[in-house]
């Protein structure tokens, strides 16, 4: 591997892209050859060195000559702005893979902009800067190797302490990428070590609570054996009792069904004589119907009678007429008029009769609605007790309280109306809607009684038997307060038509006094002025004779209403009749139907607390089995088998003794389970990593032992080599003398008491620590020096260069600059350091930024430097095979 070419731009003073190419040093057969950099002091050579440097991971400012990173880019000039980046890339030529990696050319980058971001990357692929070092360490060179020397190195290889010395020895004896592996397999052991701890405290934390949690589980496992027991029984106890309570259930059931077909049959029978009423009661009223005809035989009657009276003075005055004088005629109307006198009489005493009647009639009636009332007291009183025992009625069902005051205040209405309504009633229209609203009061009574909560309490029996009592005494009051509404009807009609007759008769008592008046005016008027006899009789027979057709022509209406109204008669007492045995079929179907009806109350009633008892079951079922058992319960899943088995024996005291145990076992939080699995799981995991780390530290312990042993055996083989080395280069450039290296190592007894008081961790720190330094001893011919000190500055030059000369021989790197190193070399010694550089060139690519003559001759590439005023170092290329060399350096 050799350099084969560098790229610089923006890099301190080299502004534009330059590109210095080696590549032409490789042909060189057998040899990587010599490259020279010169030019004048100032010009920017040793930048080149710095952008090799600094392409190689260097971080140091100080090493890269500058305050702050930042600077490394070209800062401007008066003529030239300054740039927002540099960068630098680094062409190595890779065939003999040194780089352990799949490319035969490798180019480093590294690129830094003015906001402090930087940029590695390895052939255009950004990677990171310890990247960078490891891939150049496996190539034994890199930023604090020794591929770029400069003269401020060769003055510290000597100025340097033995400590420091060391760091510079062990990048020469290639131990760097296996101190490199320690250290990462030391922090490694470092994190395991602390990670363990961790883990190990953690385990220490969750063992005594998992050790209690173990303990509730095994409790908890027990407890749910025991609760699986009782389940058990507890499904064959309550399927038991589903199977006592539903054949009962059934039996009762079976009651309310054969009594609700009863119930159906005589509704229907009702329903039918209900019809049967109202199509009696559809057809016209006896009260219009008689009005009607009453109406026509007052008007006929007054008809007739007018014509009568007409008749009865036309024929006085015909007879008048025959009479010779006036004085008979008067005679006769005065006869007339004391017979309508004794008719007005007797007329007055009929009308006292029927007045007589008529207040008995109003007696009877008064006597009727008294008894009215006193049936509607009692209504009231029963409607009172109901409403007095609302409290208690409140507490003894099992409806909520505003749900059961709710139906009472309902029912109360109904009832405040219903009294309402029976106080207002005059038709049997009205009476037919009264019996629909005491069934639906009855109705209501009948709901109500099914919402109470049935337990076993004499009192709420009592309470029953006594809603009960009063819905019977409610309902015979009822079928009172109908007979009694039909004998007030009955009355009325009797009373309206004794005032019928009361009118008709004092029509005809206004008739006679009408006669009266006309018989009076008539005497007057004869006494007053005689007629002309002879047309006064022409005139009163034809008259009398159209009377007496009209009256025939009445009379046969007459006669016809007569019979209307016999027969009106008859079939009104045919009506009568038939309503009455229709009332008392429906008053004997309707005492059945409420005997029936009460009856099928008290089934429900029954059937109502079964189905309480019912809830209450499933309630417990589910409150100690669920609602899948109760479902198992109710479909018959049960095996009988073992059920009747278990029957023999005292469930109820196996279900106590199991309820008993898990009473003495406790409650038991039901997140312990969850908490058990995941204090156990995280215990296991951290079990399982902490016996992980203990692999993975003892397997580290093993790496580094490993590593200290090739790195203890590599250091001291080639640190041997490079003594040997090192004292052939001194004696060269020296013409003879003494140098050697030596290595210092801690003294025996610290090293023991150091041994005994650090840990196992710090034992493998130190483990790579047994050598302290080394030691460097040189004596030039001729003379006996003790310390290295002593020496002047050429020998120091020459002793440094012979060293690192040492180094190069024994562990060639791919190239290595030298910056100026022999600039305190006279002739002689540089024509010796050449010939040292020239034997190294075969395995060693060298750039030199030298001002050497002898360099430059042996050079076969040589790279001139120049900057111009605008502060811009620029590059120009010569081949020395051109032999110019006198030319090119006369201009420096």
């Amino acid at each position: 591997m050799f350099l084969q070419k560098l790229e610089l731009k923006g890099f301190k003073s080299f502004v534009d892209k330059t590109i210095l190419e080696f590549n032409s040093l490789s042909k060189t057969i057998n040899k990587k050859g010599i490259a020279a950099i010169v030019g004048p002091n100032g010009s920017g050579k040793s930048n080149i060195a710095d952008a090799v440097r600094w392409v190689l991971g260097e971080q140091s400012a100080k090493l890269l000559r500058v305050k702050k990173t930042e600077d490394i880019i070209f800062a401007g000039s008066h003529k030239k702005s300054q740039l927002g980046f540099c960068q630098v890339d680094l062409y190595l030529n890779n065939k003999d893979h040194s780089i352990p990696i799949d490319y035969s050319e490798v180019v480093i980058t590294r690129r830094i902009y003015r906001d402090g971001e930087s940029e590695y990357l390895i052939n255009k692929n950004k990677v990171k800067h310890q990247d960078v070092i490891i891939l150049l360490a496996k190539a034994h060179f890199g930023q604090k190797s020794y591929s770029v020397i400069g003269q401020g190195m060769i003055d510290s290889v000597l100025t340097s302490s033995f400590q420091e010395r060391k760091e510079f020895f062990e990048e020469a004896t290639g131990i760097k990428q296996y101190q490199i592996k320690r250290e990462q397999s030391l922090r490694k052991f470092k994190n395991s070590k602390e990670n363990l701890k961790q883990g190990t405290l953690l385990l220490q934390e969750i063992k005594p609570r998992l050790e209690s949690l173990t303990r509730q589980i095994k409790k908890l496992e027990f407890k749910e054996t025991l609760e699986k027991k009782l389940k058990a029984l507890q499904v064959q106890h309550y399927f038991y009792h589903w199977q006592e309570f539903d054949k009962k259930w059934k039996i009762e059931n079976k009651k309310w069904k054969t009594e609700n077909e009863k119930y159906q049959a005589i509704k229907n029978e009702l329903e039918n004589i209900q019809k049967k009423l109202e199509l009696l009661e559809k057809e016209s009223s006896r009260e219009e119907i008689f009005q009607k005809l009453q109406d026509e035989y007052n008007f006929i009657l007054e008809k007739r009678n007018l014509l009568l009276k007409e008749q009865v003075i036309l024929n006085g005055k015909i007879n008048l007429e025959y009479k010779k004088n006036n004085q008979q005629d008067l005679i006769w109307l005065k006869n007339q008029q004391l017979n309508l006198n004794k008719q007005l009489v007797s007329i007055e005493e009929d009308l006292l009769k029927l007045e007589k009647n008529i207040q008995n009639k109003k007696d009877f009636l008064e006597q009727k609605l008294n008894e009215e009332k006193n049936i509607i007291f009692e209504i009231n009183e029963i409607e009172k007790k109901i409403f007095e025992n609302k409290s208690k009625l409140e507490v003894e069902i099992s409806l909520s309280i505003s749900e059961i005051s709710n139906e009472l205040e309902k029912i109360y209405q109904l009832q405040q109306d219903f009294v309402d309504q029976i106080n207002k009633i005059e038709t049997a229209e009205e009476i037919k809607e009264i019996k629909k609203q005491a069934q639906i009061i009855n109705q209501k009574l009948a709901d109500f009684a099914k919402k109470l909560n049935p337990k076993n309490s004499k009192e709420k029996n009592e309470f029953q038997k006594k809603l009960l009592d009063y819905q019977k005494k409610f309902n015979e009051f009822l079928n009172n307060k109908t007979n009694l509404i039909d004998k007030i009807n009955n009355s009325k009609i009797d009373l309206e038509i004794e005032k019928q007759r009361k009118k008709l008769i004092e029509n005809k008592k206004n008739e006679i006094k009408e006669a009266l008046e006309k018989i009076k005016f008539e005497i007057k008027e004869k006494e007053a002025k005689p007629l002309d006899k002879k047309e006064a009789l022409i005139i009163f027979e034809k008259e009398n004779k159209k009377i007496e057709e009209e009256i025939e022509k009445i009379d046969q209406e007459f006669k016809k209403i007569r019979e209307e109204i016999n027969n009106f008669n008859q079939k009104e007492q045919e009506k009568k009749e038939n309503l009455f045995i229709l009332q008392r079929n429906f008053q004997d179907k309707q005492r059945e139907f409420n005997q029936i009806s009460n009856f099928i109350n008290e089934i429900k009633i029954e059937l109502t607390k079964y189905e309480t008892k019912e809830e209450d079951l499933k309630e417990e079922i589910i409150k100690e089995l669920g609602e899948t058992e109760l479902e198992n319960i109710q479909k018959n899943k049960i095996d009988l088998e073992i059920l009747n088995e278990k029957l023999s024996s005292d469930l109820s005291n196996d279900i106590f003794r199991l309820k008993h145990q898990l009473a003495l076992i406790g409650g038991i939080d039901p997140e312990t389970a969850k908490e058990y699995q995941e204090t156990k799981q995280r215990h296991d995991f951290l079990l399982e990593q902490s016996e992980d780390l203990d692999k993975t530290i003892k397997s580290l312990e093993e790496i580094i032992v490993e590593l200290d042993k090739i790195i203890e055996k590599q250091f001291k083989s080639i640190f041997e080599k490079i003594n040997e080395k090192f004292e052939k280069y001194f004696k060269i450039l020296f013409n003879g003398g003494e140098a050697k290296l030596v290595l210092i190592k801690e003294k025996e007894d610290l090293k023991n008491e150091l041994n005994q008081e650090e840990t196992e961790e710090e034992a493998l720190l130190h483990s790579n620590k047994a050598i302290e330094g080394v030691e460097i001893c040189a004596t030039p011919p001729g003379k006996r020096l003790k310390n290295i000190n002593t020496l002047s500055g050429g020998e120091k030059a020459l002793t440094s260069i012979a060293l690192i000369c040492a180094i190069i021989a024994n562990n060639p790197p791919p190239f290595i600059i030298l910056d100026e190193v022999d600039a305190a070399l006279d002739e002689a010694n540089s024509e010796r350091f050449i010939k040292i550089l020239d034997d190294l060139s075969h395995k060693t690519q060298f750039i030199v930024i030298t001002h050497n003559r002898a360099v430059m001759e042996k050079a076969e590439i040589i790279y001139g430097v120049t900057m111009n005023n605008e502060s811009v170092s620029k590059i120009l290329s010569i081949k020395l095979k051109e032999k110019i060399f006198g030319s090119l350096y006369s201009k420096y």
